[in-house]
């Protein structure tokens, strides 16, 4: 029984290689562009309102 389940495990099906998809595969440099100048104003406006209002544990 063991030569039975040894072969099925040796007759496996191989493992796929995944592929990956990335972010700027997917968007064109406007769209990059854009998502920066978003980024950039998020962290400005986030700058502000700690700088007016910090925590008191820090």
């Amino acid at each position: 029984m063991k030569t039975k389940r040894y072969s099925a495990l040796k007759k496996s099906v191989p493992h796929q290689k995944q592929s990956t998809s990335y972010p700027s595969d997917q968007l064109t440099p406007s769209e990059i562009e854009q998502l920066q100048q978003e980024k950039k104003e998020d962290n400005a406006y986030f700058q502000k309102v700690f700088a007016t209002n910090k925590p008191k544990n820090l």
